[in-house]
């Protein structure tokens, strides 16, 4: 408890640093609302006339939709929300979730803001670029069929046999290489090379890299989606999220620019003893004031504070 206590405060205090509003939300709700933004295959999971909160940016829609509020707004939560999967490792069926969503923001820079926070949290956390990144997409490569790929550069005058080669070694995991496949014209692609020019501004461009893979599993989103992910492959997504701005009019209002992400709490420490980290090191505000920092003991939970010019 107090892991998690100091945990949730390490949310808080980079949300605020990032200029963002706390708000909370009750556990239930219709079933019709998780209907409406993951599609109907969720009937298949659970059959209720309410839910528990899956995750969250249901909620922050909906309590959007109900309030007069004045644009951009930047909110986050922390609170407690279920999902209905096996249980494995840093995946639990109950557990804490930290999210950050921005409205009324249309371009890239809300997208790059997201990511700022997130890497802002794992350097406050001890955790690197070598151990973890963030994989970025569009959806709107979904767009973009295969065939549609393979005629684009079938036009340059290869034969059918090398674009297909072409296109099997690269796998679009390239941005450079998706941009000379499609264009810089495609939507997708400038999105891309702004948040990319961005990260370079921000000075976290070695946390992010493209892979036209990661779509996230739920239907609402239209732009950028993005991953965590640890770099010797042993966990699931660490945290994850995008763009959604058409999601608001399910909830009969009128559509308005939305991107967020949602940060399970069990996966940090579950990171930490995945590399054979026997402590973590933990350093907020108020140790950092004191010239202290907290170690947590991994092996053993044990945690206490030492002077930060003892640490060995």
């Amino acid at each position: 408890m107090r892991h998690r206590t100091w945990l949730f405060d390490q949310f808080r205090e980079v949300s605020r640093l990032m200029a963002f509003e706390e708000v909370d939300f009750p556990v239930l709700e219709s079933e019709a609302l998780f209907i409406r933004k993951a599609g109907e295959e969720i009937t298949q999971q659970v059959s209720s006339i309410f839910f528990l909160y899956l995750l969250f940016s249901s909620p922050s829609l909906l309590l959007f939709s109900r309030k007069s509020v004045s644009l951009p707004l930047k909110w986050f939560t922390i609170g407690q929300c279920w999902r209905y999967e096996r249980m494995t490792r840093g995946r639990r069926r109950e557990h804490y979730q930290w999210n950050m969503d921005i409205f009324g923001v249309p371009k890239v820079r809300a997208e790059a803001e997201l990511l700022q926070a997130i890497v802002l949290l794992f350097q406050r956390l001890g955790i690197t670029s070598s151990d973890v990144g963030i994989r970025v997409s569009s959806r709107k490569l979904g767009k973009l069929t295969r065939e549609e790929i393979e005629k684009e550069l079938m036009s340059t005058g290869l034969s059918s046999e090398a674009v297909r080669g072409i296109i099997e070694v690269l796998s679009l995991k390239s941005l450079s290489k998706l941009e000379e496949v499609l264009g810089s014209g495609v939507e997708a692609v400038a999105d891309l090379k702004k948040l990319f020019s961005f990260a370079e501004q921000y000075d976290y461009a070695d946390w992010i890299c493209f892979d036209a893979s990661v779509v996230r599993g739920l239907a609402y989103y239209t732009g950028i989606v993005f991953e965590a992910f640890d770099r010797e492959g042993n966990l699931r997504a660490i945290c994850g999220g995008g763009r959604y701005d058409r999601l608001l009019s399910t909830f009969g209002s009128e559509d308005i620019p939305a991107c967020g992400f949602g940060f399970g709490d069990a996966v940090i420490v579950e990171h930490a003893e995945r590399i054979n980290a026997s402590r973590l090191i933990l350093v907020g505000n108020s140790e950092w004031e004191r010239g202290m920092v907290r170690v947590k003991i991994l092996s053993t939970r044990e945690e206490f504070e030492v002077k930060a010019g003892e640490l060995e």
